[in-house]
């Protein structure tokens, strides 16, 4: 439930930059009967509205980043696919789950950032192919009575 929630939550953030991209219109076109604002305030607020974008953006990702990691923790535990595959997921979550926040806070910049979504592809594309070919496996039936 708490994965769900994470990817839920990455979804509704989704949203923000879009409400962002409407204020910023909204701005540029001020007049005809709406309060102008004077050069200096609209600017800041445009530049308030960029990063809240781009923060948005590392926030959904981060909430992404946990979710895949649970994810991946019970993909291993069920050896419902292959561990390796499993593991390079768990490595890849956990590296995004600590340098999404670096990244956010201003610590990590630079090329960096966006190596270390590497490992993330690496998961999540052969994952989909291994899904989609050859989906999960099944575990052995058990006996009803035993414990």
């Amino acid at each position: 439930m708490l994965a769900l929630t994470c990817r839920v939550s990455e979804g509704v953030l989704g949203a923000i930059p879009t409400l962002a991209t409407v204020a910023l219109l909204s701005l540029s076109t001020a007049g005809g009967g709406a309060p102008v604002p004077d050069a200096a305030a609209a600017n800041a607020l445009a530049d308030f509205l960029f990063k809240v974008q781009g923060w948005n953006t590392l926030i959904g990702a981060t909430f992404f980043a946990v979710g895949s990691t649970l994810f991946s923790y019970l993909f291993l535990r069920g050896r419902i696919i292959p561990v390796p595959l499993a593991w390079l997921g768990g490595m890849a979550s956990v590296l995004l789950v600590v340098g999404l926040p670096l990244q956010l806070a201003g610590f990590l910049n630079g090329p960096s950032t966006s190596l270390m979504w590497i490992p993330m592809a690496l998961f999540e594309v052969p994952l989909t192919l291994w899904l989609l070919i050859r989906g999960v496996a099944t575990p052995a039936p058990r006996d009803l009575f035993e414990l």
